[in-house]
């Protein structure tokens, strides 16, 4: 198991040969995660927006945004 002095994300998956093989850091300041290529950090699967969610990181605080998406009626 690899440990990182700064915030991070790492994969679970329920074969734990797969687990803990991705490691995804947090940038300061904003990090954007989605599957657009774009994003800081691209995820994909059939849940996974274009733009997902943020991470901001200062001061030690780590938060997660969530984007709003509206739709164009």
């Amino acid at each position: 198991m690899l440990f990182a002095q700064s915030a991070h994300l790492v994969n679970l998956n329920e074969d734990p040969l797969m687990s803990e093989c991705l490691l995804y850091y947090i940038k300061d300041h904003r990090t954007l995660v989605g599957s657009e290529d774009t994003q800081d950090i691209q995820l994909h699967g059939a849940s996974i927006l274009n733009q997902h969610c943020y991470f901001t990181s200062s001061e030690g605080k780590l938060k997660l945004g969530y984007i709003i998406v509206r739709s164009k009626a």
